[in-house]
Parts: structure tokens; sequence; C-alpha cells
């Protein structure tokens, strides 16, 4: 049996059906800016003492090896790791717009609808009548946002998650990005995505999607190419950088 697809496996098809295919092999072990985030999540949606836990010491040695077996699955954070984000997390609940937009409606409520008998599943961050996703990010300057949303398909999987509420019979009036930056002074800003750019995220999602099916169908999980690509430069002055520095041919 299949097992629910979720946006986080979902966006590997941009890269390629190999890519894909790799992930569900092997699960992408955190980082300590993916954990980093993840903490400051939980500290803001309230469900940090579920899933972090402090350790306060020397990572090796008996105590530790007895604190990780005693904890199993949970995360286990320093305790200058939970400081940092609890300051992280303390400026956005802070905000008056973002903190009031986290406090709008249901927090990490699991979703799951089907797609031509493909079951599909998401978590969003906040959903009712908003749909708000929060963001730890060091490009959350308005300068900047939009280029750095694009690229990690941010529009894409709020569009997943309205459009999966929307199969379920809901309705979502309006789909907000939160972010805020890792480093002091944590600056936090909302952004409200236009519909424009919510369907350019439906349409992208939707095209992964249909690629998806077709090789789960036929069991072939292809690279970037499976034939010789002509490679064309275009005739034109040209430089090269050689021991950092810019030579003109």
């Amino acid at each position: 049996m299949i097992a629910p697809l979720r946006w986080s496996a979902l966006r590997y098809m941009a890269e390629s059906p190999a890519h894909y295919r790799y992930y569900l092999d092997h699960p992408v072990e955190a980082t300590p800016a993916m954990r980093f985030g993840a903490l400051t999540h939980a500290l803001v949606l309230g469900v940090a003492p579920q899933s972090f836990v402090v350790f306060d010491g020397v990572r090796r040695g008996n105590v530790w090896t007895e604190f990780k077996e005693a904890h199993g699955e949970v995360e286990i954070v320093s305790a200058e790791e939970w400081e940092r984000a609890s300051a992280c997390a303390d400026a956005v609940k802070a905000d008056p717009v973002c903190g009031k937009l986290l406090r709008s409606g249901i927090k990490e409520h699991r979703i799951e609808w089907s797609i031509n008998g493909r079951s599909c599943m998401g978590t969003p961050d906040v959903n009712g009548n908003i749909l708000v996703d929060l963001k730890v990010t060091p490009f959350a300057n308005p300068n900047r946002l939009s280029w750095h949303c694009r690229k990690m398909q941010w529009h894409t999987q709020l569009a997943w998650y309205k459009d999966g509420i929307k199969a379920q019979g809901g309705y979502v009036e309006d789909v907000y990005l939160v972010t805020v930056t890792p480093k002091p002074p944590h600056l936090a800003v909302a952004y409200g995505l236009t519909p424009d750019t919510l369907t350019l995220g439906s349409r992208t999602w939707q095209a992964l999607f249909e690629r998806l099916l077709v090789c789960e169908r036929t069991d072939e999980w292809p690279g970037y190419a499976q034939d010789v690509i002509p490679l064309d430069i275009e005739e034109d002055e040209f430089s090269l950088v050689i021991e950092g520095e810019e030579v003109s041919l």
C-alpha cells in the first residue's frame, strides 16, 4: 500500500523522479538549521514539550547514551539551541501582525484527502478561515523573499494545503506566509499570497503530481534526461575566473 503523499516528498519531483525515489528510501537527516527551525515552530505553536527535550551536557559517554535511549524518538537539543529558538519564537509571537495570524486558527491539524484515488495529506501550521505557514529564514527581507519563496516553492506548499482543504469540502479565505529571521533581532514579516501566486502554486503541484502518478504506475524513476542533450553556447564575449581574477577573452 502506498503511503499518503505529503508535499515534503512531492517537492522532490521538481528536481527529478530519481530524487523523489531516493528521498523515500533515504529520509533527510536534520541539519542544525532544520532543527532550529523545527524547534522555533514547536515553541510558537505550543507543541515543544512533546517534541523536544534539552540535554545540556557532552554528547558522548554513558550518560549521553542512557539519555538518548530514555527519550526514544524525541528530538534532543542543547540548552543554547533552546534559548536561541525561544528568543526567535518570542519575537514572532510578540509581533502584532504575525502573532495575531498565528493565533487565528487550529494549530498543526492534519488534513487528508484523495485525488483520483491517490491518498494525500498535509499538516498546515495554522488553518481555519485563513491558512498560515511559518518559515524561519534569513531571507525574510521583502526585497529577497519573493525570489527565495519561488526557489523553495513555499507558495506551492501553501496551494497544496489550500486545495487539500477545498477537497475536504472546506474553505480558506486568505493565505499567509509568516517569516522570521533566525538571528537577532529576529525580524518577523507577514506576506499575503495573491490569487495569481496561489494559482501558480496549484499548477505547479498538479504538474508534479501527474508526473508522479506516471512514475508510480510504470515504476520508472528517471533522472534529468534519458537521451543526449544538445549543448549550445551562444558566441559572445565571455570571461574566465582564474585564481580569483576575471579574465576577458
